[in-house]
């Protein structure tokens, strides 16, 4: 988003959208939440309800950056005061939306500031970003550790794709088929539907942290049969 620009008022009908600030600054105002504008700087992780009307304004003098997560086939949908931006193979009309703006039933943040609330020390952590029926992320920090033989596949999903941002440090990932490799801040790294994988704290940084991102909490994991380990009910 380039210096003083800023977005039409826009609202997604039925999904949250959230986004990673990974420079820049960013003025974020969501219409009907208790929360006021607030500026969004590198690091940021941000949430907007679905039905909530929002706008995002650079209010630096460089480029913003940042990276932009929904639901796959959502499009956006506009005030009656905006005109939308054209969609191929779609058609918008004037409609009146019922019901309007959804309270969020959960305990999911508007926002966090990554740098100031988790990578300000040390310390492992584990907690929930968003989690929704039809959206779930975590922030997953951890040190440091050896990197498992190729042997150890890690697991696969049967129905889904999932996605991690690396938001601190060096994320090592083994993907089936794929030599070990490490993203570092700023990477987005991805396991398709049905595609062993295994994740980790690579030992190139002290810490690091992982934001997995899937599309419903829980999510089944399929681990492969050790042949050494007791039958079920053993």
């Amino acid at each position: 988003l380039g210096a003083g620009k800023k977005t039409n008022a826009m609202f997604y009908s039925d999904n949250r959208m959230i986004f990673f600030v990974y420079d820049g600054s960013i003025k974020v105002t969501i219409d009907g939440v208790a929360q006021e504008p607030f500026v969004a700087t590198k690091g940021f992780m941000v949430n907007v309800p679905f039905r909530h009307v929002f706008t995002l304004e650079n209010v630096g003098t460089t480029p913003a950056v940042y990276f932009e997560v929904r639901n796959a086939g959502d499009i956006p949908l506009y005030p009656e005061s905006e005109t939308p931006t054209p969609v191929p193979g779609m058609t918008y009309m004037k409609v009146t939306g019922s019901p309007g703006p959804v309270k969020d039933r959960t305990t999911n943040p508007i926002y966090v500031d990554f740098l100031k609330m988790v990578a300000n020390d040390d310390k492992n952590y584990s907690n929930k970003f968003v989690w929704d029926d039809h959206f779930t992320s975590n922030i997953l920090r951890g040190k440091a550790a050896p990197v498992p033989p190729d042997t150890n596949k890690g697991h696969f999903h049967i129905n889904m794709t999932e996605f991690w941002y690396v938001a601190e440090g060096s994320i090592g990932m083994k993907l089936e088929g794929e030599p070990y490799f490490h993203g570092e801040t700023g990477d987005i790294i991805t396991a398709q539907a049905g595609r062993w994988h295994r994740a980790g704290n690579d030992p190139s940084a002290p810490i690091s942290v992982r934001i997995p991102i899937n599309p419903r909490p829980p999510i089944m994991h399929n681990f492969e049969i050790d042949p050494n380990a007791p039958p079920p009910g053993a």
